[in-house]
């Protein structure tokens, strides 16, 4: 007795993705802010997480503006920055990268204060900057809590030696 040979599992026939439809999909479904922009400074691409944190609404209310009237930063501090001082601005008009730069993103007509990293990387040949922006509030949190617990530890460790130290 022949047993019937096994059939072939199915193939999925669909052509596989573009590398660009990928990148499409990995940017569109990440949680940081990008915002691709010309050599003017012109939006040329907008992510979901960027239209959130800029409070734009839509992406079509972004794209071919001048990023300067979108991404809006302050210090920290909450310190209004002079065109002069700002990173990104001084990053993007001499085509100089910029890396994790901590500050406040301004958020659109509600003006709520966004703590980010921003960075911009330079791509095709200066053609085109990629400005990220990571909501570091989470971060930032647990740093303070993280100082918290350390300065309390060292209260109590210090309570107990000092009154040991009274009776010396």
């Amino acid at each position: 007795s022949q047993t019937a040979p096994a059939t072939a599992p199915a193939v999925n026939s669909a052509p596989a993705p573009a590398n660009s439809q990928l990148a499409e999909v990995a940017l569109n479904n990440i949680h940081d802010g990008v915002v691709i922009i010309d050599n003017t400074g012109v939006i040329r691409f907008i992510n979901p997480a960027a239209v959130i944190m800029t409070d734009c609404k839509d992406p079509s209310n972004a794209l071919g503006l001048d990023y300067g009237l979108l991404i809006k930063i302050e210090t920290k501090e909450g310190r209004e920055l002079k065109p002069e001082e700002n990173p990104l601005i001084r990053a993007i008009s001499i085509n100089q990268p910029l890396e994790g730069y901590n500050c406040a993103l301004i958020s659109g007509a509600s003006q709520k204060r966004i703590p980010v990293a921003i960075s911009v990387l330079l791509v095709g040949g200066n053609t085109h900057k990629i400005i990220t922006f990571r909501n570091i509030e989470k971060e930032l949190a647990e740093e303070s809590e993280h100082n918290e617990f350390i300065s309390t530890a060292s209260h109590e460790m210090r309570t107990p030696v000092a009154t040991i130290d009274g009776y010396l």
